[in-house]
């Protein structure tokens, strides 16, 4: 244990002093079993985990320059872990909100596709028609839509698949293809198509 807090002591001394090598070593030496710690315990992307691990470091980094962290009360790979923790659940719980918020979005949109209240969207000339006008919208609007809502893929998985940097990024785009979705539909059917 007073050979791990010496460690520890030592490398903040480099680091305090400026030497960006020493940095350079904790990051290397703590880059892969962290992401593997990770990716186990919150079952995360490795891109994910990438991410937090970098952003813990430049925490970490700066809580050190800054008198924040102390030798005394853990060791620097323990701190390292503690910032690691708290940011992904952080990040976490901002995806939560925004699937809840991209479910909210999808009844919303759907709701004004709806021509008649007493017709369901399952209503088999309604659906053909949406198919139809979606067949001819143009990527990535027709791939949005169609994994989103006809084949129900999460929206971790449609940004993955179609490279969105983050969900809401993803959100606004399907919004904006939603809308236009509603626009061409409206132009080429009426209520009245759908009234058997």
């Amino acid at each position: 244990m007073k050979n791990l807090f010496s460690q520890t002591r030592k490398l903040l001394q480099r680091i305090r002093s400026g030497e960006q090598k020493a940095l350079e070593e904790f990051y290397v030496e703590q880059y892969e079993p962290f992401l593997a710690w990770l990716q186990k315990q919150y079952s995360i992307t490795e891109e994910m985990a990438t991410d937090i691990y970098q952003e813990s470091i430049l925490l970490m980094y700066r809580n050190i320059l800054e008198g924040r962290f102390e030798e005394k009360n853990s060791s620097l790979k323990t701190y390292l872990y503690a910032i690691g923790k708290n940011t992904c659940l952080a990040k976490l719980r901002k995806q939560q909100k925004e699937q809840q918020l991209f479910v909210k979005m999808d009844k919303a949109q759907l709701e004004n596709t709806t021509y008649i209240e007493e017709k369901k969207p399952e209503s088999s000339k309604l659906v053909i028609a949406i198919q139809q006008t979606l067949a001819n919208m143009k990527e990535p609007c027709k791939s949005i839509i169609s994994m989103s809502i006809l084949y129900d893929i999460k929206p971790e998985k449609i940004a993955e698949k179609l490279n969105y940097k983050s969900l809401r990024v993803l959100y606004t785009q399907k919004s904006r293809c939603l809308k236009k979705l509603q626009t061409i539909f409206k132009q080429h059917h009426s209520k009245d198509d759908f009234i058997s």
